[in-house]
């Protein structure tokens, strides 16, 4: 689907109906990362709208050259907000860059989010500062690497904390026609120039109320778990979890825990706004 927004274009997928769920993907892929995770979930859990946007850039949303940093995207992100989902309360769901993104929504509209996911949550932009754990490769099936190019062979080994052929299907689904599809040269310059916002997302004038779920690997190499701790008291209905045997890949390498957080997240939410 299309959602036309002046001088832009957003790609989005959307299914079901009910509660609107925003679901904002990672840099330099798209959709299919949420969907591959959190559909399986949502199948049995009708009552809800989810809304998976392609952010600009990435996956079939174009770039554009008014866009020079995150304060663009999330000007994007809001104007989607404002065509689909109008005044209506909401949910977010934000994976790495998704969630940095999706904790600048909080800020901006606070009142309309009564519940927000954080997956392995980018916090700090600059990959210099982060405190970042060693990735090992605890669990693989040996045979995994003879059914692969070289390439392949070398991208998983530098991404995986769990290499099966379940956790590479759905790499090889839901991560490597994203990451062709994106505009890199674009994505290069913004990650150079522009990929922080220009104020501190997490720096709040009142903790955010709802129910909130931060999940992050204990072998995540790319955003780290120690920063995430570090907003905690930003989200006092906040679930904090580090799994053990994960990475950056979290929602496929811990796929039964992952669905159980998600779970207890909804239901969390679905409680609290009844009240």
């Amino acid at each position: 689907m299309i959602c036309r927004l002046g001088e832009m274009d957003v790609y989005y997928e959307e299914h079901g109906v009910g509660t609107p769920v925003l679901m904002l993907h990672g840099f330099q892929i798209d959709h299919r990362v949420l969907t591959g995770s959190m559909e399986p979930i949502f199948k049995a859990r009708p009552g809800y709208r989810r809304l998976y946007p392609d952010l600009p850039g990435m996956g079939q949303t174009k770039s554009a050259p008014w866009i020079k940093s995150s304060d663009d995207i999330l000007n994007v992100v809001m104007q989607f907000i404002e065509k689909t989902i109008t005044h209506e309360p909401f949910l977010v769901v934000g994976s790495s860059y998704g969630a940095y993104l999706a904790r600048a929504l909080c800020a901006k509209l606070r009142p309309q989010i009564f519940g927000v996911c954080l997956i392995v949550p980018l916090i700090i932009p600059d990959p210099q500062k982060r405190s970042l754990p060693k990735r090992w490769l605890l669990e693989e099936d040996p045979r995994l690497w003879k059914g692969m190019t070289p390439e392949e062979a070398k991208e998983f080994r530098n991404m995986a904390v769990v290499a099966t052929k379940r956790t590479w299907a759905r790499y090889r689904a839901d991560i490597i026609p994203a990451l062709q599809l994106g505009d890199k040269p674009f994505l290069e310059k913004m990650f150079k120039d522009g990929y922080a916002c220009s104020w501190d997302v997490d720096r709040v004038a009142e903790p955010y109320p709802f129910p909130a779920l931060i999940l992050t690997g204990r072998f995540d190499d790319s955003v780290g778990y120690r920063d995430a701790w570090q907003i905690l008291d930003n989200f006092p209905r906040g679930t904090f979890v580090v799994l053990d045997k994960a990475g950056h890949c979290l929602e496929s390498e811990q796929e039964r825990l992952f669905n159980v957080l998600i779970k207890d997240w909804l239901e969390r939410c679905k409680t609290n706004r009844g009240r």
